[in-house]
């Protein structure tokens, strides 16, 4: 599922123009589940519009040639000087303005989808655009349902980027909790359903057959403001990570169906991952955490001379266990701790406000797609920090010299490469860790429970459950 592969086009073009200029040919004969044609002209037409009607536009959009003149003024968006397309020969042909090795990756993400060139300026939740997938939407009413049925016009192209699905009809329902979903799915009611973390544990003894645990692209981690104290003094950041208990946190998340730990940002299911911990008893270069090593992590605290500090943990609303644990830990390493617990849209805007001076707090990042720059630039790279604002993802406002120039390297040598960078993007997540900006402390796992009746179950990292593969009896 983390492999780039053709799907609407030909082939996975390599980049040209030192990497800022991609070419693309669609296959012939795709139409859109209303009939038409799939034409190279819809690509442009269908970012433009998205720019124009959408909260949401393209992730690589500020990347394109006049892509940011087109955030400026989103009603004039106009990226002819991106974007060349050639409806007879089936070519689109892009341009950047500069090297971005997760271009692809970006490309292959829903808000890069093609809808036809005259669809409307409109977001209407009940009128949906036609598609070009093995299924059409025949319902959505706003969100609340949608139901899809067949696409008469679907033929397989390409297997795998795009397989035809096995159910005549697929009925999503939404606004139910998480609790009622499960037993839906017990009485037979629904085939599928997501687990939450705290019935996994019984569902596993009870419906071990009916219970699928998947790895998510995604890592649970504590943030470490390193712009105040005591976490601007990075003996203080390492003793957190060497006295953490990572097993009793993933028993807290649920148990290893649900979370396994880790000491670091990237991974184990994306390109680059290397595994690396330094913050356990016995490190060895296997890279495996084994135990907390509390005594080391004292010697930095007492080093440091910051013990007796005054420190408030911020957490959200469900996750209040998470944060009594590290509220817990920092009292047995000297420091004044209290807990502080917010709903979740309060707390992630105030963490990201580095004004705020939110000292450490929980949150966890799932990928917007499979790549070590998506865990180690994004949310820790000098570009990344935005002072003062709830749009910032860099929530510790680290600015390291070391960390930045190994993401460099990794990406000047990728952007020529697609298939380089394993090595360097596993040295920049090795250098992010000395740096400790965080705690991570487990990957998470996606647990699904299905219906007796459900077979072939297939699960995506990005996507999660391939819902048109299963087969029900």
């Amino acid at each position: 599922g983390a492999t780039i592969v053709a799907n609407l086009a030909t082939d996975v073009p390599t980049p040209t123009n030192g990497g800022q200029t991609y070419t693309f040919q669609l296959r012939p004969g795709i139409r859109y589940s209303n009939g038409a044609p799939v034409r190279a002209a819809d690509f442009r037409a269908s970012m433009e519009r998205s720019v124009k009607v959408s909260p949401f536009p393209p992730p690589f959009l500020q990347d394109l040639v006049g892509g940011t003149a087109c955030l400026k003024q989103p009603a004039a968006c106009d990226l002819s000087r991106a974007i060349e397309t050639n409806d007879e020969e089936r070519t689109v042909t892009i341009h950047l303005t500069a090297p971005d090795p997760d271009f692809l990756y970006k490309l292959a993400l829903p808000l890069a989808s093609l809808v036809p060139a005259d669809s409307p300026l409109t977001l209407a939740s009940d009128e949906p655009l036609p598609g070009t997938g093995p299924y059409r939407l025949e319902t959505a009413d706003g969100g609340r349902t949608l139901g899809l049925v067949r696409n008469p016009y679907f033929h397989v192209w390409a297997s795998d980027a795009r397989p035809d699905g096995y159910p005549d009809e697929i009925v999503i329902r939404t606004g139910t909790e998480a609790d009622e979903q499960v037993a839906a799915v017990l009485d037979g009611e629904a085939d599928w359903a997501e687990v939450p973390s705290e019935r996994v544990r019984a569902l596993a003894t009870k419906r071990p057959a009916q219970l699928h645990s998947d790895p998510f692209i995604a890592t649970y981690y504590m943030f470490l403001n390193v712009r105040v104290p005591p976490f601007d003094d990075l003996r203080v950041r390492r003793a957190l990570n060497l006295a953490t208990d990572r097993r009793r946190l993933v028993e807290l998340r649920g148990g290893p169906l649900a979370a396994q730990p880790t000491c670091q940002m990237v991974p184990p299911n994306v390109f680059g991952y290397r595994p690396h911990c330094p913050y356990t008893v016995d490190p060895s270069p296997a890279g495996t955490w084994i135990a907390p090593d509390f005594a080391t992590a004292s010697e930095l605290v007492e080093a440091s001379g910051t013990s007796g500090m005054k420190i408030t943990v911020s957490t959200f609303t469900g996750e209040e266990r998470i944060g009594r644990y590290f509220t817990s830990l920092l009292r047995q390493l000297g420091y004044v701790a209290s807990l502080r617990v917010t709903d979740p849209e309060e707390h992630f805007a105030t963490v990201a406000d580095s004004s705020a001076r939110v000292q450490i707090g929980a949150t966890a990042w799932f990928a917007d797609f499979p790549a070590a720059s998506n865990f180690v630039a994004y949310l820790f790279g000098c570009e990344s920090f935005v002072p003062a604002s709830s749009a910032n993802p860099n929530y510790s406002g680290l600015c390291d010299r070391r960390v930045d120039a190994a993401i460099d390297t990794a990406r000047r040598a990728q952007a020529l490469d697609p298939r380089a960078g394993g090595e360097l993007w596993a040295a920049a997540d090795r250098a992010l860790t000395e740096a400790a900006p965080a705690v991570p402390f487990a990957n998470l796992r996606a647990v699904a429970l299905v219906s007796e009746r459900v077979e072939n179950y297939q699960y995506h990292p990005v996507f999660g459950t391939l819902l048109d593969q299963l087969w029900v009896r």
